[in-house]
């Protein structure tokens, strides 16, 4: 027979309920910093949520609307396989970056486009240039 620590728990069990709070004190200052970046983007992604009420409160139908959200996520799709060719291409870190910096500037251009095509088109770019930092950030970690 072996004597536990007390508490009851072997330190093996202590290692595997440490937490997220400990896991993430113990983290690279690197890893911090993708997640608070993925963080940032991840609320960012609420613009698929605002984005019909935002048109149609312009004006625009709802079919409209609902076609540029459309458009966004066929954006997304195609960002995510552009991703993977410039993490390779540029470095994952460049490529996060550019797609954070993007993304903001993107969002703006939403509020100032008037013309419907056009504004299709920076809302598939808004898609397409969001989804970028996802296969970069994962091989950062």
């Amino acid at each position: 027979m072996t004597a536990q620590p007390a508490g009851g728990d072997t330190p093996a069990k202590k290692r595997d309920d440490a937490g997220i709070w400990v896991t993430l004190r113990e983290s690279p200052v690197a890893v911090k910093a993708l997640l608070a970046g993925v963080a940032v983007n991840r609320l960012g992604a609420f613009l698929q949520v605002f984005l019909v009420l935002f048109l149609t409160h312009r004006g625009f139908s709802e079919v409209r609307a609902g076609t540029a959200l459309s458009i966004y996520g066929a954006g997304a799709v195609l960002g995510l396989v552009v991703g993977g060719a410039l993490s390779d291409r540029l470095g994952p870190r460049r490529a996060t970056l550019l797609s954070m910096t993007g993304t903001a500037v993107l969002i703006l251009g939403i509020l100032y486009v008037r013309n419907y095509l056009a504004l299709l088109l920076v809302v598939a770019l808004v898609g397409a240039v969001g989804r970028i930092y996802q296969p970069a950030s994962a091989t950062l970690m």
